[in-house]
């Protein structure tokens, strides 16, 4: 069986009333138990025993009231309040929500076969019996005021019962924490209120001899309770006997700043009984100086001083110095370095005596030129550039190193529309987009709406020609006459309006009929005034070293040149990155600047080609140059 009074709170109010200390409340002592201290049985209350067909399994509690203290052996119990805090309950899902009882039995013994009256429920409200609770918290009930009077000797038996019969859905077999269906974590604390107030510490004492364990007193005693000497009134204590026969060394000062080690000798009881008088070595140090005027033979100082030991003056323990106070009244120039790279020559006028301290501050002289530049935006006042920049002196930005100039705007970027004649009669509202800056430059050539014909497609040549008549804006008929109407033929028909075979075989070498260019043995097609006919195959390609793609007519495209046919053409162009910007394997290419043959066109600048070719019977040769673009 387990110990019922493993958990004893002893609890003294001891309120003071305000007619004087001499009164106290009533004494009031508790004493607590918890689930761990309970014997688990059959629930010893006769009612459940004459009433249920199974008796429920609950948690058994057995409360001996606490000793009274000295003083109070007569004191008489006029209350006790039973307090029940559930702190936690653990059912199984078939068995939630049983009701809970806190039985109150007396002088009921602790077994699992016990069967005593039951004299109140804790857990069901007021005086009543029968309700329980079913959830967690605290729960107090005074016993005497539900007619529970125990006694100074009365053993209080508080039971936590489980219903389980309550439920249907719990099994009721009188095992159910046994069995883990249910387990309840709880303390129960009975508070004994006695009709005497509590006793007052050292009310009544006593003397008794004791040691305070200082060897320097005799006579020790000490005041305690007469009902409890293990309460102090007073501490150990003796007189003291201080004398010269046992003395002691300690620190002290004598009042001279010259000496050290300063000692006296006193009595080893008290410290305060003197033997010898406090007394030291004498030494002179800087431990304790004094300042006196002097000269440190420095021009540039003032109220100068040296620090001494004041117990002898002609120990120096600071030598001779005063404060400087530098002027501008007497000055030197020394070079600097004003942290200007626009300046040369820098120059700081400081004092003579103290350089640190600055009259002029540290400046040179600007040296502007065009070694050092920033690029600067601006407005070179043409429309037809972007991102116009200047480049300055970074250390004086009115100095122009480089003009403001822009990049040329890409071409057809900014255009223009005017009115145009396009020939055709048959629209109208002709109009042609120019290029805005380049006004020879057309963007999209000149047309018009047209003046929508009715279709003409009788094109057999056997009932006539039916053709557009650009006077009349319709369709037409003429009589069909048959002929060679290809005007570079050798038989071409001028009346003709239906064609016949054509002859082409009194065609030269340019393809007009009966001409007189013929080619060479180069293979190449020259006039009859040329008169180095068989030397033009030994010439090799013409390449620029520069174009102006700025539409004056002169040098406005890069191209190469050949007074042969290449039997094998290609060029490669890169900018100074080795980007490419241009590719072609067309012998008659010709590039106007633009990256890629697109509508952007490259700044002024150096690019690189590489050139590959080759001419009938000859090897490939390969040519890697640069081309300079200038706008």
């Amino acid at each position: 069986m387990k110990n019922n009074f493993t958990a004893v709170k002893i609890a003294l109010s001891l309120l003071l009333l305000l007619v004087g200390d001499e009164y106290r409340s009533q004494y009031v002592a508790s004493t607590c138990q918890s689930t761990n201290e309970a014997l688990i049985g059959i629930d010893r209350n006769d009612w459940a025993h004459n009433n249920l067909e199974v008796v429920n399994e609950g948690y058994l509690h057995n409360f001996i009231p606490p000793e009274l203290p000295c003083g109070l052996e007569n004191a008489q119990i006029t209350s006790v309040v039973a307090n029940i805090e559930i702190i936690s309950i653990n059912n199984s899902t078939n068995c939630n929500g049983v009701p809970i009882f806190g039985n109150v039995l007396l002088n009921c013994v602790l077994s699992t076969s016990s069967i005593c009256p039951i004299e109140q429920d804790v857990l069901s409200a007021g005086c009543a019996f029968g309700q329980g609770v079913t959830t967690t918290g605290n729960y107090s009930l005074n016993l005497s005021g539900c007619g529970v009077n125990p006694n100074v000797s009365s053993i209080i038996g508080v039971d936590i019962i489980p219903a389980t019969e309550i439920l249907a859905s719990c099994p009721s077999n009188g095992a159910a924490i046994s069995q883990g269906l249910i387990s309840i974590q709880y303390t129960i604390c009975l508070d004994y209120t006695y009709n005497m107030n509590g006793p007052v510490a050292c009310a009544s004492s006593i003397v008794l001899p004791c040691n305070d364990g200082d060897d320097c007193t005799l006579n020790d005693i000490m005041t305690v309770d007469e009902c409890d000497n293990s309460i102090v009134c007073v501490p150990c204590a003796g007189n003291v006997a201080a004398d010269c026969n046992d003395t002691a060394v300690i620190l002290c000062d004598d009042g001279n700043p010259c000496t050290v080690d300063d000692q006296e000798t006193v009595s080893a009881c008290d410290n305060t009984f003197v033997c010898i008088p406090c007394g030291g070595t004498f030494q002179a140090d800087c431990n304790d100086t004094i300042s006196l005027p002097c000269d440190d033979g420095n021009s540039c100082t003032e109220n100068d001083l040296e620090t001494v030991s004041a117990c002898d003056n002609d120990i120096i323990c600071i030598p001779c110095a005063g404060v400087v106070t530098p002027t501008c009244d007497n000055v030197i120039i020394l070079p600097c370095d004003d942290n200007d790279s626009c300046t040369v020559n820098d120059e700081v006028t400081v004092a003579v005596c103290d350089n640190s301290f600055i009259c002029i501050p540290c400046a040179g002289n600007v040296a502007a030129d065009c070694t050092n530049t920033i690029e600067l935006a601006c407005d070179d006042g043409l429309l037809c550039t972007i991102d116009d920049m200047v480049i300055v002196s970074a250390c004086d930005t009115d100095l122009v190193c480089i003009p403001c100039s822009g990049v040329q705007v890409i071409q057809c970027d900014l255009t223009t529309s005017l009115p145009c004649d396009d020939g055709d009669p048959c629209t109208e509202n002709d109009v042609e987009i120019i290029d805005a800056c380049f006004n020879s430059d057309i963007c999209i050539p000149c047309t018009g709406t047209p003046i929508f014909p009715d279709v003409c497609n009788d094109f057999d040549c056997t009932n006539g020609i039916e053709f557009w008549n650009n006077e009349l804006c319709e369709c037409d008929v003429e009589l069909t006459i048959l002929g060679c109407t290809d005007v570079n033929s050798c038989n071409y028909d001028s009346e003709a309006n239906c064609d016949s075979e054509c002859d082409y075989s009194c065609l030269d070498c340019r393809g007009v009929p009966f001409g007189t260019w013929a080619e060479d043995n180069c293979g190449i097609c020259l006039s009859p005034e040329d008169e180095i006919r068989d030397l033009t195959c030994l010439a090799g390609p013409f390449i620029p070293n520069s174009f102006t793609p700025n539409n004056d007519g002169v040098n406005d495209y890069f191209n190469v040149s050949t007074a042969r046919p290449f039997a094998h053409f290609e060029i490669i162009i890169l900018d100074k990155w080795g980007n490419v910007v241009f590719t072609s394997d067309d012998s008659e290419f010709r590039w106007l600047g633009n990256k890629n043959n697109g509508n952007y066109y490259l700044p002024p600048d150096i690019y690189s080609y590489k050139f590959s070719y080759r001419f009938e019977n000859t090897s490939t040769e390969t040519i890697f140059a640069h081309v300079a673009l200038i706008r």
